[in-house]
């Protein structure tokens, strides 16, 4: 099963969770970074204080 996210097609199982992988990249400051990789399309997110 594809699923369509802007103009990339991703690949995901039958109950449409979307096949990825994640790595934690922890920092000596303590903080920790977080990058989700998908076929065909990268996912990042960071921690941001307001």
């Amino acid at each position: 099963m594809r699923i369509r996210i802007d103009d990339k097609l991703v690949e995901a199982d039958a109950s449409g969770k979307i096949k990825a992988t994640a790595e934690e990249i922890r920092h000596p400051d303590g903080h920790v970074d977080v990058i989700v990789h998908v076929p065909c399309l990268q996912i990042a997110a960071k921690k941001v204080e307001v």
